[in-house]
């Protein structure tokens, strides 16, 4: 079937979680579910050098 989703993977996230912290990144919020943002919102939040707050996140489901 084309066009289809096969899978989708959010561990990357973790991963990520993994590689910040080794590398002395701070986390802010580490990997979760926030469903407060939208249905199936996965997330790692950390600080940039500077202290800007970013984000790495999946959604599965964006709202319309």
């Amino acid at each position: 079937m084309k066009g289809r989703i096969h899978h989708v993977d959010i561990t990357a996230a973790d991963e990520l979680h993994h590689q910040l912290r080794q590398l002395g990144v701070l986390v802010l919020d580490p990997p979760a579910v926030y469903d407060r943002y939208a249905p199936g919102y996965y997330a790692v939040f950390f600080a940039d050098p500077d202290g800007i707050k970013l984000e790495y996140v999946f959604t599965s489901e964006w709202p319309v």
